[in-house]
């Protein structure tokens, strides 16, 4: 949707907020796409007949079912509530192509639904509603068109489901931890959905075991279309919107499409062996790391961006396997020295992107030696330890930022 076309009115409390329910009257049917909260909705519901898409973000249900009822051309609807709007969208607006509710459905919600799914459905997202086989079944079979899917934990046997959906090409879900989701389930969740490029598959808890990472030699003969493949969820939102790989690439049969991984690569200590069949792989983002690891020593050199959550390398040597990167981002750096950021940033002149997160052994005199090493640096973040903040620091801390962003045409965004 156009950025021209779209209106956000996020709190009502505020001089801007007035300006902008009166920039909603005024505009009336000819917003095509627009940004709700609770205190605009009935006056909207009056004025706006023709919208597009809706985005409701906070808490109400009073004036969501009017709404729809007055734009029956709606395409998309994002909902932090009301999951009852399931039960009649489909009649309410036949064009409904992507659905968002991020509140619990109950079953009677989901039946009801699935009884009734719109036809032109592309995009469902109920990423905390947990399903059965009793909604899959009827609801695969009635959404060909469907092509994105995200849900909570999924309880079914997908070998009983005897549907395919071939336009299927993201789909995530929580992975209840039992001893039947092992090989069987990646090879029975392929044969539902062949074509999947995009595969989420989350942990329920994060003390269990990374399923993802003891089974990716499977998941990716499963899925020979696979680009992205996640279990992270804290790494959720890094995953690109487009895949780059070109679709009629011929590969040979040990070799993969995958282009991004999030995996806790503690759970598979030949992990750096697999990634050397990826050779479209550009992004990686992992649990945690250390000097010991392998990883660090058989890094690909095809990736651009790496991530790690928890950063327990205190060296610099090796560092010269980041040399192509173009993204880091380290969290949890406690044993990261500034002698290991140096190394890292004489070894990463290419680097747009460097984000070290929680390192109270980093001063901030090797963090602006990284600007001179890094000319190319667009986005810097660095904190050492909150709690050791104090007003007097925080002056003297912005007025180096504001000095580095003078200095540093090139440097567009920086935290200290």
């Amino acid at each position: 949707m156009r950025a021209d076309n779209a209106f956000t009115s996020d709190n009502f409390d505020s001089d801007r907020s007035i300006d902008s329910r009166r920039a909603a009257r005024d505009r009336g049917d000819h917003a095509a796409a627009i940004k709700l909260t609770d205190e605009s909705i009935a006056d909207l519901t009056l004025r706006c007949t023709n919208l597009e898409a809706i985005s409701v973000v906070r808490r109400h249900t009073g004036s969501i079912i009017s709404l729809l009822q007055m734009n029956p051309k709606l395409c998309s609807v994002t909902l932090r509530s009301c999951p009852k709007v399931l039960r009649c969208i489909a009649d309410l607006c036949p064009d409904i192509s992507s659905i968002t509710i991020t509140e619990k459905a109950s079953s009677t919600d989901l039946e009801l639904f699935a009884l009734n799914v719109p036809t032109k459905l592309k995009q469902l997202c109920l990423p905390d509603t947990n399903v059965d086989q009793n909604f899959l079944s009827p609801f695969f079979s009635r959404a060909p068109s469907l092509i994105e899917l995200r849900l909570g934990t999924v309880y079914c046997d997908w070998v009983n489901l005897h549907v395919t959906c071939s336009n299927l090409v993201v789909f995530q879900c929580n992975v209840p931890h039992n001893n039947t989701v092992r090989t069987d389930f990646i090879t029975n969740l392929s044969n539902v959905m062949p074509n999947v490029h995009t595969l989420v598959l989350l942990k329920t808890n994060d003390y269990l075991e990374d399923v993802v990472a003891t089974l990716i030699e499977n998941i990716l003969v499963s899925f020979p279309r696979l680009r992205q493949l996640c279990s992270l969820r804290e790494f959720e939102s890094k995953l690109s919107i487009h895949v780059t790989a070109p679709l009629g690439q011929a590969l040979a049969s040990d070799t993969y499409l995958l282009e991004e991984l999030y995996v806790d690569h503690t759970a598979h200590t030949h992990l750096h062996s697999t990634l050397q069949t990826c050779p479209f792989l550009h992004t990686l983002g992992l649990s945690s790391t250390s000097d010991n690891s392998k990883i660090m020593k058989y890094l690909p050199a095809s990736v651009k961006r790496f991530y790690c959550s928890s950063w327990h390398c205190a060296h610099a040597r090796g560092y010269a396997i980041f040399k192509n990167l173009h993204e880091l981002e380290l969290g949890n750096c406690v044993q990261l020295t500034d002698s290991a950021l140096v190394g890292i940033a004489r070894n990463c002149p290419q680097l747009v992107l460097l984000h070290i997160y929680y390192a109270p052994r980093v001063t901030l005199r090797s963090v602006l030696t990284v600007l001179k090493l890094c000319p190319q640096l667009r986005s810097l973040e660095y904190s050492r330890d909150s709690s050791h903040r104090n007003k007097k620091k925080d002056e003297a801390v912005s007025a180096v930022m504001e000095l580095c962003l003078m200095h540093y045409p090139q440097l567009q965004h920086i935290s200290l």
